[in-house]
């Protein structure tokens, strides 16, 4: 900001998702629940208070907080996971980790429906006698 000659001082940090519920909760008071879609996934919701078993302060004069659940690294042996799931998990950066996030989110859909081609191209021909040759570079 100093750069840019922008005469400002950052007073909040905002997650995105939280900040999406903030907006919606702006507009309109029963708004309950914001969710991120995109290159990560993410929920946060609108919960009493009094309900939250961890919290021990105060309460807030609203009675009411904000969740962030951070449900991208939401992991179970019950969530149905592909070879191609299994497989982009172990390879990926963090491997065991983010694995809600892998199954839905922008970020990972695309290197998912890659892996499916590649297999259909190698075992039933789905492009010819020929794989392209970008289908074989991930990510791409």
């Amino acid at each position: 900001m100093e750069r840019q000659g922008l005469d400002m001082k950052v007073s909040a940090l905002v997650n995105d998702t939280v900040g999406t519920l903030a907006g919606g909760r702006y507009m309109d008071n029963d708004v309950v629940a914001a969710i991120i879609l995109g290159t990560g996934t993410n929920a946060a919701y609108v919960e009493h208070a009094n309900a939250i078993p961890k919290w021990t302060g105060l309460l807030p004069k609203s009675g009411n907080m904000v969740i962030n659940t951070e449900w991208g690294s939401f992991k179970s042996d019950k969530l149905p996971l592909s070879e191609y799931d299994k497989a982009l998990d172990f390879e990926s950066l963090n491997p065991g980790e983010q694995i809600y996030e892998k199954l839905i989110s922008g970020m990972y859909l695309g290197e998912i429906v890659r892996r499916i081609l590649l297999k259909l191209a190698h075992d039933a021909a789905l492009f010819g006698d020929v794989v392209p040759a970008k289908l074989e570079m991930p990510f791409v």
